[in-house]
């Protein structure tokens, strides 16, 4: 799975223009970053057992969960064991998660049913 990104060409800015998962993909992180104290971790410390709910709510084994997100099966394992990912590795894990209803509530929350309110 891939969000597209599309350039906008003027003489002013070549920003790039997104379709609406890629904005709130990027609002979700904002959120994450926001919700946590500083100096913490970006990633909530009960992240394993999210990520644990998240491969269970798409019904992947983890193998096939590592190649819809699009890491190394071995990064899926040090996830587990509490590694935190991040940069691309992050992104990819929310781009899975926003396809999936309740996916992103889960790693925000912790809980697939929740709301920001």
């Amino acid at each position: 799975m891939r969000i597209q990104m599309q350039t906008e060409t003027s003489t002013r800015s070549h920003a790039p223009v997104s379709d609406g998962r890629a904005v709130a993909l990027s609002r979700s992180i904002r959120c994450i970053a926001q919700a946590l104290p500083p100096g913490s971790a970006l990633m909530p410390p009960d992240f394993p057992a999210r990520l644990r709910a998240l491969k269970e709510l798409t019904g992947l084994s983890w193998y096939e969960f590592a190649e819809k997100v699009g890491v190394d099966p071995r990064q899926i394992v040090r996830w587990r064991k509490g590694v935190k990912p991040s940069g691309a590795s992050m992104m990819a894990l929310f781009r899975v998660a926003s396809a999936i209803p309740g996916g992103i509530p889960l790693l925000l929350h912790g809980d697939p049913g929740r709301r920001r309110s």
